[in-house]
């Protein structure tokens, strides 16, 4: 069985507040329209456990993608599954540029897809393979690929000379820290409430924190040519783009393929049952 696990219709979640898609993985669960499949480690085995549903669920038709049929063509459903799983994605216009290409290009081609999965009004199915691509991408600019925090640290410097309150400096940094992505941190998905998140961040510490990043990034101008500070003062302004794109990926029309090759479950041998013992 391919737990092809889809996060719920977007439109479904649009309530007064936003949802959290979570990964399959950590809630070891599945639901589907006829039961539910559980799972649990044991012994190093993992063995799955099914709840049926109620007769009229289990005597229904078995359609994969059900509750996609509306959104997208039917015929091509299959095919969209597919190449979800090889390129993370299903809309060409939603594909990363290429590790290799320039730094500027990586970060402009991020941005424009950011922006089609948050507003486009095309349907498309994204999985978490191209969240961590996404995530590499911020990672890279902000952090030498997360392992490097200088530039965190060097902004964190800049609250304690220009903020004054202890309470002030903890709400900038706080705000300052949503901006990076350090070590192999990655971006999560949300399906929006009507109105984007419902509680969004106060505005001081927003604007508090992109002034000092600003500043921070102003400094690096006295770093020697070719060092990565120094370059990242000459795109600072592509810097500060990256660095305003938070943790939270809000999707409008985007369903979240769940299980991929790439997802600890997938290579797995699954038992079905309990596991038998002496």
């Amino acid at each position: 069985m391919n737990l092809y696990g889809l996060s719920q219709t977007p439109s479904i979640g649009w309530g007064r507040r936003g949802t959290h898609i979570p990964l399959y993985t950590d809630n070891k669960v599945c639901k589907f329209a006829f039961g539910t499949l559980s799972w649990e480690k044991t012994d190093g085995q993992i063995h799955a456990h099914f709840e049926p549903g109620v007769e009229k669920e289990l005597n229904a038709a078995k359609i994969p993608f059900a509750a996609l049929s509306i959104s997208f063509e039917p015929n091509t459903l299959v095919a969209t599954y597919l190449t979800v799983l090889e390129h993370g994605v299903c809309d060409p216009e939603l594909h990363l540029a290429d590790p290799r290409a320039s730094l500027k290009e990586r970060i402009q081609t991020l941005l424009n897809c950011l922006y089609r999965v948050a507003f486009g009004k095309k349907p498309s199915i994204i999985s978490y393979r191209w969240f961590e691509e996404a995530a590499r991408v911020k990672r890279r600019v902000l952090a030498q690929g997360g392992s490097d925090h200088s530039v965190f640290e060097d902004v964190c410097v800049m609250v304690e000379q220009y903020v004054s309150t202890v309470a002030d400096r903890a709400t900038v940094t706080q705000h300052i820290r949503r901006g990076f992505l350090l070590d192999e941190e990655t971006f999560t998905f949300w399906t929006p409430s009507a109105t984007g998140l419902s509680r969004p961040s106060p505005m001081y510490g927003r604007e508090q924190a992109s002034l000092l990043m600003e500043k921070t990034l102003e400094s690096y101008s006295q770093h020697p040519s070719g060092t990565w500070k120094h370059d990242l003062y000459t795109m600072r302004e592509d810097v500060m783009k990256i660095f305003s794109i938070k943790k939270i990926i809000l999707g409008r029309n985007t369903w979240l393929l769940q299980f991929t090759d790439d997802s600890p479950l997938w290579h797995e041998r699954v038992l079905l049952g309990t596991p038998v013992t002496c």
